[in-house]
């Protein structure tokens, strides 16, 4: 899939000539397999949008949220994404806004990056997909560091 599409598919364990895919997969429809990368809230994962649709925040509002946090990794980030729409700080929010927190993302933004550098496809599971879900834009963030990761590389090869 181009930087960017959502495409539900195999992940992980295939090698490919070049950079690597990044898809999207919808939990309820398939298991996560080798490779596949979850970033629900019921899991735990870094990449998780702290974010609910609740109390008059739509899906693409929080999507946008969690890319703010997410691009900003740092601490406080999830309460500055909030304190720009003007929603009151929940307590579930507060584990997801500190620096362990951001720096949890940009390593499993990093993980996922060198996986697809490196030639191998990632899929980004989340209950959301297909509809819009905040996976695609870490779709789009991991796709551009693998990018730069490549063109890094390269840049040393020549040398």
């Amino acid at each position: 899939a181009a930087e960017g599409e959502a495409a539900e598919g195999a992940g992980g364990a295939r090698e490919r000539a070049g950079v690597g895919r990044v898809t999207l997969g919808n939990l309820a429809r398939s298991r996560p397999a080798e490779g596949d990368v979850r970033v629900d809230r019921t899991s735990g994962a870094a990449l998780a949008n702290p974010f609910e649709m609740a109390r008059g925040r739509g899906r693409a509002e929080v999507c946008q949220a969690c890319d703010e946090v997410v691009g900003e990794a740092a601490e406080g980030a999830v309460a500055r994404a909030a304190q720009r729409r003007g929603w009151a700080m929940e307590p579930q929010w507060h584990a997801a806004d500190t620096a362990e927190a951001a720096e949890g993302r940009r390593q499993a933004i990093e993980a996922c990056a060198r996986r697809v550098a490196a030639g191998y496809d990632v899929r980004l599971m989340c209950w959301c997909y297909p509809r819009q879900c905040h996976a695609e834009g870490l779709a789009v963030r991991v796709m551009g560091r693998a990018r730069a990761l490549q063109a890094e590389a390269r840049g040393k090869r020549r040398r």
